[in-house]
């Protein structure tokens, strides 16, 4: 369990982060569908994103995501593939991204003050935008 101690030198906001994770046809069928639902503009064959928000440092909410904690359906822990760094620069998506549509993303992402989940919303928007799959709260 952590204490005060643990988030005592945390610096203030929040960030947005992204957890690629393996492609739809590697879901069980009920999530899948899930997923296609939330998603009916998403091209099958492009990769599917997990979007959060936190106050913690990144390498940390991805751990706890990994051991259960505050992990919701557990998408992390069933279909991880790998965590992408949305606030250090520009991530890669790979194609059909535009360098634009990647450094809103990485302002976006960035440790700030203002509404975390607005930010989450926005970057699900703009993955959205760009075919993408994505799970976010």
């Amino acid at each position: 369990m952590e204490t005060i101690e643990d988030r005592k030198n945390e610096a203030p906001g929040s960030i947005v982060y992204a957890v690629l994770l393996v492609g739809l046809d590697g879901f069980k069928p009920g999530d899948r569908k899930s997923v296609q639902e939330k998603n009916p503009q998403a091209i099958t064959k492009l990769k599917v994103y997990y979007i959060g928000q936190t106050s913690r440092p990144f390498e940390a909410r991805y751990q706890q995501h990994l051991n259960g904690i505050k992990a919701g359906h557990g998408w992390i822990r069933k279909y991880k593939s790998r965590p992408v760094r949305l606030d250090e620069g520009e991530a890669d998506f790979g194609r059909g991204v535009s360098p634009a549509i990647r450094k809103q993303i990485a302002r976006l992402s960035r440790r700030q003050l203002s509404d975390p989940k607005v930010r989450e919303a926005k970057v699900a928007s703009l993955l959205r935008g760009a075919g993408f799959a994505v799970i976010s709260s």
